[in-house]
């Protein structure tokens, strides 16, 4: 079996939420990583989408004399 080969298999049969063994061979462990990590950035692009995120940055009140320029 090649490496692609082996790599089609991870993508055919993990989930990411299953356990990686550590007797997997080397290139279906790897990955297994691989997919567990796209899984997770996929939910955090999810909960934090852009338009959810504030960009506008407030000036404190508490300090009100934080952020201004000094002259």
């Amino acid at each position: 079996m090649t490496g692609e080969e082996i790599r089609q298999l991870a993508r055919k049969h993990h989930n990411p939420k299953d356990r990686i063994n550590d007797t997997w061979h080397p290139v279906y462990i790897d990955e297994c990583r691989i997919i567990n990590r796209e899984s997770i950035e996929k939910s955090l692009m999810q909960k934090y989408e852009p338009r959810k995120i504030n960009t506008k940055a407030k000036r404190s009140t508490l300090y009100p004399g934080m952020g201004k320029k000094k002259c």
